[in-house]
């Protein structure tokens, strides 16, 4: 089969019954070219938002900020299996907050990470100047990263998990391990992907990394209580600064000593941090 082939094969997939196992397999079969050399890297510096929105209590540990406990990732993710949950991150607060579809009366931690060395992941579906800059990029390979592009882009809530299964798989495919920087292949066989948010209008990117490894890349530079005053997707301003949490070195990484937001100078320059905007991107890939 030529790949146009093999691709509708998958698409026509049902994404409930097929074996994951299988399905890595035949996005593999699929592949073209040496996709494993189209690389983005992160500079050292770059930071990363995400948000916490199962706690019900003020976290004390970053582990509490971080990947939640696989017992709370039970269904698929966009990058990940069942019970097997990745460290989700986005280019800016306002998206990671979007990217939760928050609601009046919940009370949420976002927290702020900050890149401690060069970060190898694969980039091809998350930043236009890898598809105008790279020519390396075939036709038939702008035909691979456009159909998974899509799948990556489509909107699946919780009742219908199992149609990120194909995601997943794609993901846990191109996090395989290797990074240039590094020349050695992690334990884990994961380093982590870059993709296009779904939840916002324009043209801000994600990244996922695997929850074995994220630590070794990322430090958390700050985290806060926000009390979440209107859907954020239609008013991205709803929210209320409730508390600052400084992040201190403990026995164990890193603790967080909380302060309510009450200080005018503290509460600036944390709301200055949420809002800033990372600039990966240039617009859509479909051009």
């Amino acid at each position: 089969m030529n790949l146009r082939e093999k691709l509708s094969e998958i698409d026509a997939l049902d994404l409930g019954s097929v074996d994951f196992e299988n399905l890595k397999s035949l996005i593999t079969d699929a592949t073209v070219g040496d996709l494993y050399l189209h690389r983005e890297i992160l500079p050292l510096g770059d930071l990363r938002f995400r948000v916490s929105d199962y706690l019900t209590e003020r976290p004390e540990d970053i582990d509490q900020i971080g990947p939640p406990p696989p017992e709370k990732a039970g269904g698929f993710q966009r990058c990940n299996r069942e019970h097997d949950p990745m460290f989700y991150a986005s280019s800016s607060g306002t998206t990671a907050m979007m990217e939760m579809g928050l609601d009046a009366g919940q009370t949420v931690y976002l927290s702020v990470w900050r890149l401690r060395r060069p970060l190898s992941v694969f980039g091809a579906l998350g930043n236009r100047r890898m598809w105008g800059l790279n020519t390396r990029f075939s036709p038939e390979q702008k035909d691979y990263f456009r159909f998974f592009l899509k799948k990556f882009t489509e909107e699946v809530g919780d009742d219908f998990s199992y149609r990120y299964k194909l995601t997943a798989a794609f993901a846990e495919l191109y996090t395989n391990g290797w990074d240039p920087l590094e020349a050695h292949i992690h334990t884990t066989g994961k380093v982590g992907i870059t993709y296009r948010s779904v939840a916002h209008n324009g043209f801000q990117q994600n990244v996922a990394l695997s929850r074995e490894i994220y630590l070794d890349y990322y430090e958390p530079i700050q985290c806060v209580e926000l009390s979440i005053t209107d859907q954020i997707s239609k008013n991205p301003a709803g929210f209320r600064l409730t508390g600052i949490a400084d992040i201190v070195p403990a026995n164990t990484g890193f603790a967080l000593h909380w302060k309510e937001a009450i200080r005018s100078d503290e509460c600036i320059q944390a709301l200055s941090l949420i809002v800033s905007v990372i600039d990966h991107h240039d617009g859509p890939l479909d051009d």
